[in-house]
């Protein structure tokens, strides 16, 4: 959303080039029930303090769920730490994360 004309806190120049936020949100459920919402500073990256965010996420679906929990995450969130998260014995989370092919090097010949 562009909040160029305003004074709002928090709202600064976003990759998209205009002014507005960066939210984080964490949806539970076929029904996508809200359970985690930060709203961020629009020239934030989206990984930073993602960490703390999934562990608050996985925290709150553990009080609601002792099922299985799948994690979609966004190319911007192609991290190791994500990763971690995820994958320790206590939180046995399932994950998909896009992967950011511009943190790759490029292989000679291709396009």
């Amino acid at each position: 959303m562009d909040n160029s004309n305003n004074n709002k806190e928090g709202v600064a120049w976003t990759y998209k080039k205009f002014m507005g936020y960066a939210p984080m949100m964490a949806y539970l459920g076929e029904e996508g029930y809200l359970i985690n919402t930060e709203l961020r500073k629009g020239s934030q990256h989206c990984q930073l303090d993602t960490k703390e965010f999934l562990k608050n996420t996985i925290k709150l679906s553990r009080k609601l769920t002792d099922g299985k929990v799948l994690l979609r995450m966004d190319s911007g969130n192609d991290a190791i730490e994500n990763i971690v998260e995820c994958i320790t014995p206590e939180k046995q989370i399932d994950y998909l994360i896009k992967r950011n092919l511009r943190k790759e090097k490029k292989k000679i010949g291709t396009k």
